[in-house]
């Protein structure tokens, strides 16, 4: 078929879209065919062509196609075989695996914002918005939430990790964000949180001892080390080091430790800065067991 208009002719060509309704046919242009049909073009009428040669549309993959092409890689892996211990089905995983998870969480943080009654919880996206204002100065940072007020953080760098926590907690307006080491086999719901973030005080410790590794060395008898004063580590007075630990407030925590070396040993002071309240009854940083006693009077 031609096509007339004003001093211009235009080939045109029907061509049957899998079936032989006349919903399934329409017109082409019959060079725009030539192009991606020309074998078609042997026939002298498209309309005659060998139901072999009609033209289908392109079909659209199912869902369940896709899934299975994106999931096959993922279940050709081998898997442990379950096996039933009581009343219960155990899968023992491979420890290969669980390390090389370790090794990926060596960067990682838990977090949890904490708010005072009556403040409205903050989105993810304004957590995010917030601690990006707060954080400029970090090379690079993730957070993932995992539900009743948690969080998890991945820094590029590790020297970031001493640098947030080091500053204690972070005030988010509402909210404050408190930030902890990692743990192993952390999990939110049955998670109850006894460890802080001190500053450990340490007296009457001779100035041949002012070094790092020392430092460090001594605050390890109170619980984690985490980052060392910078004035301490400059030396700018001498009254006292000034270490930031993970203390186990779950745990009863000594005034005073002793140092040993070889053929002498001798006692340092201990002390804290703001140790924050606990409550033993309940297992939890918040407050202490005198106030919720009387509360509950």
């Amino acid at each position: 078929m031609v096509k007339q208009l004003k001093g211009k002719e235009i080939p045109l060509v029907e061509l049957i879209w899998g079936g032989a309704t006349p919903k399934s046919a329409t017109w082409e242009l019959e060079e725009k065919i030539k192009d991606s049909y020309l074998d078609l073009f042997v026939q002298p009428c498209v309309a005659n062509l060998p139901s072999t040669n009609i033209l289908q549309p392109p079909s659209t993959p199912s869902f369940a196609k896709i899934l299975t092409t994106n999931l096959a890689s993922t279940c050709d892996l081998p898997l442990p075989k379950p096996c039933r211990k009581g009343d219960s089905i155990a899968v023992k995983i491979s420890e290969q695996d669980y390390q090389e998870g370790l090794l990926r969480c060596r960067n990682h943080l838990h977090g949890r914002v904490f708010l005072a009654k009556g403040q409205k919880p903050l989105k993810f996206v304004e957590l995010k918005d917030k601690l990006s204002r707060l954080w400029t100065h970090l090379a690079g940072w993730t957070v993932i939430s995992l539900g009743r007020g948690y969080f998890e953080f991945e820094f590029q760098h590790s020297k970031d990790l001493g640098t947030v926590l080091a500053a204690g907690s972070w005030n988010l307006e509402p909210g404050l964000l408190r930030l902890s080491l990692w743990k192993l086999d952390f999990n939110p719901r049955n998670f109850k949180n006894s460890l802080a973030h001190v500053w450990l005080w340490i007296y009457e410790l001779p100035q041949e001892y002012w070094c790092s590794r020392i430092i460090l060395a001594i605050a390890s008898g109170l619980g984690i080390p985490i980052a060392i004063d910078q004035a301490t580590v400059q030396r700018s007075y001498g009254h006292f080091a000034r270490v930031l630990v993970e203390v186990n407030l779950a745990e009863a925590i000594p005034d005073h430790l002793l140092v040993e070396r070889e053929g002498f040993a001798f006692y340092v002071t201990l002390d804290f800065d703001r140790i924050p309240a606990y409550y033993s009854l309940c297992q939890c940083i918040g407050h202490d067991n005198f106030l919720v006693t009387f509360k509950n009077l």
